[in-house]
């Protein structure tokens, strides 16, 4: 397992989540608010503790500093990788065109 724990700024996540859910700023707070006890509690409840320390983690990324999504995605995969040592498998290019796809469904 990769232990992957992804933090930024309460102004960050609140802009962010009011963008993603089309809410205000103010809506946004308060979700995030409610989350955030919900996983305090988690935490009590599952591990006797107030909140997972970074040194749980194999990694902790700031969004603050990263947030281009496929930036992020390629560092936790580089991670995985360099851990588990798996190599990357070559990407495969197919190219369907739509008469072969016509007759490969029988339409």
């Amino acid at each position: 397992m990769l232990a992957v724990r992804i933090i930024s700024s309460n102004n960050k996540r609140i802009r962010r989540l009011a963008e993603i859910l089309n809410v205000e700023e103010k809506e946004a707070g308060k979700i995030i608010s409610e989350v955030d006890k919900e996983q305090s509690e988690f935490f009590r409840k599952a591990y006797g503790k107030k909140e997972a320390s970074p040194y749980e983690f194999d990694m902790v990324i700031n969004c603050d500093f990263m947030d281009h999504p496929p930036s992020v995605a390629e560092v936790i995969a580089t991670a995985f990788f360099e851990k588990f040592s798996v190599e990357l498998a070559p990407k495969k290019t197919v190219i369907y065109h739509a008469e072969k796809i016509d007759d490969e469904l029988q339409i």
